[in-house]
């Protein structure tokens, strides 16, 4: 249901999974090269 490449529903994965956004910035940043890296 969160397997999407939408930037909201990796927030919602992330909160989650993690019970917050702690280090948000970290994961996002590598979700955005494996995108790149799977196109």
């Amino acid at each position: 249901r969160y397997a999407t490449l939408k930037e909201e529903d990796f927030k919602k994965l992330t909160k989650a999974i993690n019970g917050g956004y702690n280090g948000y910035a970290d994961r996002k940043e590598i979700w955005d090269k494996a995108k790149e890296v799977l196109k």
